[in-house]
């Protein structure tokens, strides 16, 4: 940079580099995106803590189950849970770690319906559960009655089911309109890193 008096400064073009050289770290850029996206981010490591939890009480349910109450079907369906559980928390990490940046669209997509269609078959499954139990007079007000086949249990794993499904459908939509609906555009001549939006 040549000033007007014809006198170089290289002070000049170090401060001109810096202004225009202070960029956002690539994270930071990615998880600000948008003001929804940050709501997120804000909270996302109680999401993983409790999704954990979930995980952790999932298995100690399973072992009661197997060892002590003899409810093979809620020990089933408290499995198929702890696998949903695992999905979310997948997703969840796959968010904090910016792995999900590489994703394409249509992941989201299928992500959103594949998870909504089983959380309708759970509702389902629970609905079932629950008619079974009443007209058959299950009881759930003992000890002595949560041992053997006991389908409010049963209906009750259904839940979490639709909780980890709806969980994880509406978490992949919101981050597909987050961090892709504007995209990053990158110009590598500057040596910024660019995002571009796959199908």
């Amino acid at each position: 940079m040549v000033p007007s008096n014809g006198q170089y400064d290289a002070t000049d073009d170090k401060n001109e580099y810096e202004a225009t050289d202070n960029r956002e770290p690539f994270s930071r850029i990615m998880t600000a995106a948008s003001e929804g996206c940050c709501k997120l981010i804000c909270n996302i490591n109680v999401k993983i803590g409790w999704t954990i939890c979930g995980i952790i009480l999932g298995f100690i349910y399973i072992a009661c189950y197997i060892f002590y109450f003899k409810n093979w079907s809620a020990c089933i369906v408290c499995a198929i849970s702890v696998v949903f559980a695992f999905m979310t928390l997948y997703l969840y990490w796959a968010y904090k770690k910016d792995w999900i940046v590489s994703w394409k669209h249509s992941t989201f997509f299928w992500m959103f319906w594949l998870n909504i269609i089983f959380s309708i078959f759970a509702l389902a499954g629970l609905i079932t559960c629950y008619i079974i139990a009443g007209i058959d007079h299950m009881g759930a007000a003992t000890i002595k009655d949560m041992h053997g086949e006991n389908l409010w249990f049963t209906g009750t794993w259904f839940c979490f089911i639709i909780k980890w499904t709806v969980q994880s459908a509406f978490f992949a939509r919101s981050v597909d309109k987050s961090l892709y609906r504007n995209q990053i555009e990158i110009d590598e001549e500057d040596g910024d890193t660019e995002i571009i939006r796959k199908y």
